[in-house]
């Protein structure tokens, strides 16, 4: 009776996983129902061998030492009995099963960001299809923004309002919820590969002076996508440490977080300038601020490390955080000036690079600017 009930309880937790699952994604779903047919085929074949199922506990229990009257154990042994017959059974079945679930179990499309600008109509005229391609990759930013200021766990509207940043910077972070790499699915994958694929054959159909800006806008997009990823590695320390009992750590987290958000504030605001050439000036100045941030975070990091106020492993995360940081800034910034550059008409190109910043220009100001301070 005891063996009956223990299969009988097998079977009854797939009511948990099938309720845990009514709020779970496609793959949660599938996961459930493998779960179920796994139990349920494992409990039928099991109780048509219960008398087999008897021997073998008994064999095994008295070679393992296990006293005749002692019914736990032997319940116990027969619960892992029971698993490794399911393993046995299901195994061999296993890619049949996976292949079954995910052609009954399909994923809600409908849920999917797609692509709003591209058409077929456009690839015959460069032009429009460079502005159409353009936007699309606006739109690919847009959801980017969202994934990355929750990523830093930055609400959008806070960042998009007058709300002060800095504020943030000694308070203990609250943790916002968030599975990247589903929305990556969701928001991102089908947009960008659609790009992509527009890009190719738009160039392929355009004459050769449209090539730099259709590489421009092939970059532009990969930068969304970089962006992304930098703010998944991030993620992690960064839940842990803006947490931290230990304010200085904390601080510096904040500061990354700060940071990111200054800078996805500071492109929205440059998302309504329709001179490009005046947008990509300005992207100079948002390179000038970053970049002087991110030497203060430097300064501030080494004097941390030096009095011993965070530890070695504090140290460390900071350092190769920081670094992830710069990447994401790197990227957002990237992303937008090739995309202004696309936008360029041919012949303002040149009049940008007279007047923008270099590199080394913009790394000297930052320099100085610190200097001052």
């Amino acid at each position: 009776n005891a063996l009956a009930l223990t299969i009988g309880a097998n079977v009854g937790t797939t009511v948990t996983a099938v309720l845990a699952s009514i709020g779970a994604n496609i793959n949660g779903k599938r996961l459930a129902a493998a779960e179920v047919i796994f139990k349920v085929a494992t409990g039928l074949v099991a109780l048509f061998s219960l008398p087999l199922l008897l021997i073998a506990v008994d064999t095994l229990g008295a070679w393992l030492g296990i006293a005749p009257d002692n019914h736990t154990l032997k319940v116990a042994l027969f619960h892992t009995l029971f698993n490794l017959l399911g393993i046995v059974l299901m195994l061999p079945l296993l890619t049949a099963l996976v292949n079954r679930l995910e052609r009954l179990l399909k994923e809600d499309r409908s849920m999917y960001d797609k692509p709003r600008y591209l058409s077929e109509a456009s690839l015959s005229l460069p032009q429009v299809a460079l502005q159409a391609v353009a936007k699309e990759t606006r739109h690919l930013f847009s959801n980017a923004f969202t994934i990355i200021a929750h990523g830093v766990c930055l609400r959008r509207s806070s960042i998009v309002s007058d709300q002060d940043l800095q504020a943030l910077i000694d308070q203990r972070g609250v943790p916002m919820e968030l599975d990247i790499d589903e929305q990556y699915e969701r928001m991102i994958k089908d947009i960008y590969s659609a790009n992509i694929e527009f890009l190719s054959r738009a160039q392929a159909e355009a004459g050769p002076e449209y090539s730099d800006a259709y590489s421009a806008i092939r970059r532009a997009n990969m930068d969304v996508v970089s962006a992304i990823k930098a703010v998944k590695h991030l993620r992690k320390n960064l839940l842990h440490y803006m947490r931290s009992d230990n304010l200085h750590i904390r601080r510096e987290y904040n500061r990354f977080r700060v940071r990111i958000g200054e800078v996805l504030r500071s492109l929205a605001a440059l998302r309504d300038t329709e001179d490009s050439v005046v947008a990509l000036l300005s992207l100079d100045r948002i390179r000038v601020e970053m970049l002087g941030g991110e030497n203060e975070a430097a300064r501030v990091a080494d004097k941390l490390i030096r009095q011993g106020a965070i530890t070695s492993q504090m140290a460390t995360s900071l350092l190769n955080d920081g670094a992830y940081v710069r990447e994401v800034i790197q990227h957002l910034l990237d992303m937008h000036e090739e995309l202004r550059r696309a936008e360029l008409p041919f012949d303002e190109n040149s009049v940008h690079d007279e007047l923008a910043l270099r590199a080394d220009e913009i790394a000297n100001i930052a320099r100085h600017a610190g200097e001052v301070r």
